[in-house]
């Protein structure tokens, strides 16, 4: 197991209370304006407004509300994911679930962590959409709760994660809450982002202070565009 990892532990609830509150930890979109969120129980009602798509996330063991047909459901915590997103992998990393990972697109996983986990078999490269094995995705596909991506589909399975569309760091950092919420892990995420926060906004207000300022260009060369873009984030 890589270090940092946590051992699965058994959270489906066995004895059903209409009166229980199953997430004591909760997030709120305080920055981002891409998604929310809304708990009621035993279940949380989560829209992702970037991809205009809309999550019903159930606690494991309790019923599936009514009343959400043009949701996609989701039984939580998950256990098994595919990764096509490679910015959901870091902010599954952060919420310590890189051992939900079973597929990823592994071209352009950076981590040293899940280089090594893919290096060890415990994770596979997941058949790209287009030009793959089109029979051996479904495969994959069948056997995870989830397919982590980047864009809004008609899969059932499909979670979009709009981070990186988010208008500013702080917004986009705050994405980190969003990925929390399928895992129950939301204490965890609210802690982390607290920090990024505050860290950030010292180092904005000690830049302030400059009267003097650099002119600083964030760019990135983009594999697809075949160019370099200037990002634009404020």
């Amino acid at each position: 197991p890589v270090i940092g990892d946590e051992c699965k532990q058994a959270s489906c609830v066995s004895a059903y209370d209409t009166a229980a509150d199953y997430f004591p930890h909760k997030a709120r979109a305080n920055h981002a304006e891409d998604w929310n969120v809304t708990y009621h129980g035993s279940y949380k009602v989560v829209h992702n407004k970037r991809a205009t798509e809309k999550y019903l996330l159930y606690q494991c063991g309790t019923p599936i509300p009514a009343g959400f047909d043009d949701f996609k459901k989701f039984s939580i915590p998950l256990d098994k994911v595919a990764v096509e997103d490679s910015t959901a992998y870091r902010l599954l990393e952060l919420v310590v679930e890189r051992l939900a990972v079973r597929y990823m697109e592994t071209e352009f996983a950076q981590s040293p962590c899940f280089q090594h986990l893919v290096r060890e078999g415990d994770i596979e490269t997941l058949e790209p959409a287009w030009g793959g094995d089109a029979a051996k995705r479904a495969l994959q596909l069948e056997t995870v709760d989830a397919r982590l991506s980047y864009s809004a589909s008609s899969d059932p399975k499909s979670i979009a994660v709009s981070a990186s569309s988010d208008p500013g760091p702080l917004q986009r950092s705050e994405w980190i809450e969003f990925v929390s919420l399928f895992f129950n892990k939301e204490g965890e995420a609210n802690a982390l982002f607290e920090g990024i926060r505050d860290r950030y906004m010292c180092h904005r207000k000690q830049v302030a202070e400059y009267k003097t300022k650099p002119v600083v260009a964030w760019t990135y060369n983009s594999t697809w565009g075949g160019n370099w873009v200037v990002s634009n984030s404020e």
